[in-house]
């Protein structure tokens, strides 16, 4: 289940995340400042660094740090909403359901949100804000 079901959700959560740097990237190709020719590694060097392309380095750095997470956490959010659901506690007395559905759930969700920062949002927004109570409302915690 985990191979052919949670593996193509974790890339695509990935993906997804990493959609503003890849438009970046495209954005990038389509400038015309380079005017060379590329036949040899300094030929490619001089391509890389040309000046105009740092600001799209530096944007590259930027959206995957600030943008990139909020988008991975969404991508987390509308899965545990509408794939894995809502945990429910174990009544007494009773012994806790291992099938499969409910082992992977829980696997799931513990590689789309690997941590306590939420897919990295908290770095963004702080650890004690409204913000991040609103977060965790949403996932159903």
């Amino acid at each position: 289940m985990q191979l052919f079901c949670g593996w193509p959700i974790l890339l695509l959560q990935k993906l997804v995340a990493l959609l503003p740097v890849l438009y970046l990237m495209h954005r990038m190709t389509l400038q015309h400042w380079y005017k060379g020719t590329l036949v040899s590694l300094q030929d490619g060097l001089h391509y890389i660094s040309t000046p105009e392309r740092m600001f799209f380095y530096v944007g590259f750095m930027v959206t995957r740090k600030v943008i990139s997470p909020p988008l991975a956490l969404a991508c987390a959010v509308f899965t545990k909403r509408f794939l894995i659901g809502t945990f429910t506690a174990t009544p007494k007395g009773q012994e806790p359901d291992r099938s499969n559905w409910e082992l992977f759930r829980t696997w799931l969700l513990g590689r789309m949100i690997p941590d306590a920062h939420l897919c990295g949002v908290t770095k963004l927004l702080g650890r004690h804000y409204e913000a991040v109570s609103f977060l965790y409302r949403l996932l159903g915690v």
